[in-house]
């Protein structure tokens, strides 16, 4: 059975982001680690590709209702699996086989940290706002 969420599922979108973000710090900052490790190949994680997935995806549950005030149900979406590539495909001028590129991953970091910070900010005040309804506006 299927419970109402009072944020719908925004939290549970948020969290999944928090945790792929977190995921993909790793990565870059294995990559980075990597720089000079010869054959090292880089890896990618493709995020935004599975948010546009869940974004897009027309789920729609059919219930029954039995009184105009009832609230409607949305489906819960707490899987987002992101895909992990190599990018071995990268040209490199590099005599040692290694394809990580330390300026694109930096920006790859800073943008991770930024769509980090803002996915933090916004659970934040989602929390706050419930905060503030159960001190009853105050």
């Amino acid at each position: 059975m299927n419970s109402f969420s009072i944020f719908g599922n925004t939290i549970t979108t948020l969290e999944n982001s928090l945790n792929i973000r977190a995921r993909k710090h790793e990565l870059i900052i294995s990559n980075v680690a990597n720089h000079d490790t010869p054959n090292y190949k880089a890896f990618d994680m493709v995020i935004e590709e599975e948010f546009n997935k869940i974004k897009n995806s027309k789920k729609e549950l059919h219930l029954n209702k039995t009184n105009s005030e009832h609230l409607s149900l949305k489906p819960q979406i707490n899987s987002t699996q992101p895909r992990i590539l190599e990018t071995s495909q990268q040209i490199t001028l590099r005599g040692d086989g290694n394809t990580v590129n330390i300026d694109k991953e930096m920006s790859d970091m800073a943008e991770n940290t930024l769509m980090y910070r803002a996915s933090a900010s916004l659970i934040a005040s989602k929390f706050q706002g419930l905060k503030n309804i159960i001190r009853g506006g105050k």
